[in-house]
């Protein structure tokens, strides 16, 4: 039977001895584990011996998209990665916006499961579900940004990636995997599994997405979404500079705020988050491709390096947290922290 949205291939990749193979499951197995959450949990349990610890080569770290994700559509560019947490000892699963998803696809599969732990420490190359093993010692011990600009530089603009920095080559248990600049796997420990099997990146490249059954209706959905999201307050104010993670200025007000560790639930200092403010930091859009909301924005702080825009993408979360949280109400300390984190 033909398929549409997605290829039906899911690529295994051994790093210990530096093997890959293509695994083709049937049409049941997708109507089942359609992708996502759901298809790692599957070989987490399937090809996972139970107890082992996190850091073990044994452990299977796993990127997947679905049937519908990864496709240039409103709403499609999510991801997940998952593995066994260093951090909980459970299922560990963190879902991701940005390019990366569409980037799996467009590498030919549907999903990639990393089994083993290289010698030393290797990059991963994927183009037309073929895998190249590349030496990574030059990159070890590089920060997330300087290692996806220089990885941008040596195979060029259209290379999407997957990089580790100094905390999860150091096995941190809450370690995150930050791809394209900004967008991370985060809070579960992704990023210290991936330090463990010395994969420093995965690096993606291709174009060769699956046929879609109705493109003019995918595409008329994401033009009908584009046009009611005007309309729309929620949509609207993410749309809008500066974005959704300039929130505390407006829902700070509503008790539904963290403040002093969670202490105090509304912020006297709220103002200081004001739209205006923010925009004093604007640098632009982190975009997804495919969808016109553009939620995600980048913000750099004073006197930040010409390249700190790659790692300015900013959630909401992050201006919770390290903001009022930590009792902070100077907005540039918030970005230039998360520029740090990211």
């Amino acid at each position: 039977m033909e398929r549409f949205g997605y290829h039906g291939k899911i690529l295994h990749i051994n790093l210990t001895d530096q093997t890959s193979q293509i695994e083709q499951p049937d049409e049941n197995f997708w109507r089942i584990y359609g992708g996502g959450g759901l298809l790692a949990t599957y070989y987490l349990y399937h090809l996972t011996p139970p107890g082992i610890d996190a850091f073990n080569p044994q452990n299977l770290l796993i990127f997947t998209t679905s049937v519908m994700a990864g496709l240039p559509y409103a709403g499609l560019a999510r991801f997940t990665t998952a593995a066994k947490s260093p951090l909980t000892g459970g299922i560990g699963e963190t879902r991701t916006e940005g390019p990366f998803g569409m980037a799996i696809k467009s590498a030919g599969v549907d999903a990639i499961i990393i089994q083993g732990a290289a010698k030393s420490p290797m990059l991963i190359k994927i183009e037309a579900a073929k895998v190249e093993f590349i030496p990574g010692d030059a990159y070890w011990g590089l920060q997330t940004t300087t290692t996806y600009h220089q990885l941008q530089q040596r195979w060029g603009e259209e290379t999407h990636c997957a990089v580790i920095g100094p905390a999860g080559e150091n096995k941190v248990r809450y370690a995150s995997i930050v791809t394209d600049g900004c967008f991370q796997a985060s809070r579960m420990g992704m990023g210290a599994v991936m330090g463990s099997k010395n994969l420093k990146a995965i690096i993606l490249q291709g174009n060769d997405l699956p046929t879609v059954f109705d493109r003019d209706g995918c595409e008329q959905l994401t033009a009908d979404y584009k046009e009611q999201m005007e309309d729309n307050p929620l949509t609207k104010w993410q749309f809008d500079p500066p974005g959704f993670s300039c929130w505390v200025h407006t829902h700070g007000i509503d008790t539904a705020l963290c403040t002093n560790n969670y202490s105090e639930s509304v912020f006297p200092m709220a103002d200081r988050y004001a739209p205006d403010h923010f925009m004093q930091y604007y640098d632009g859009e982190a975009p997804c491709p495919g969808c016109p909301n553009n939620c995600i924005k980048r913000f750099c702080p004073p006197n930040a390096a010409p390249e700190a825009y790659l790692a300015a993408g900013i959630h909401q979360e992050i201006s919770g947290t390290i903001g009022p949280n930590c009792g902070i109400s100077d907005i540039s300390k918030i970005f230039a922290a998360n520029l740090l984190c990211n």
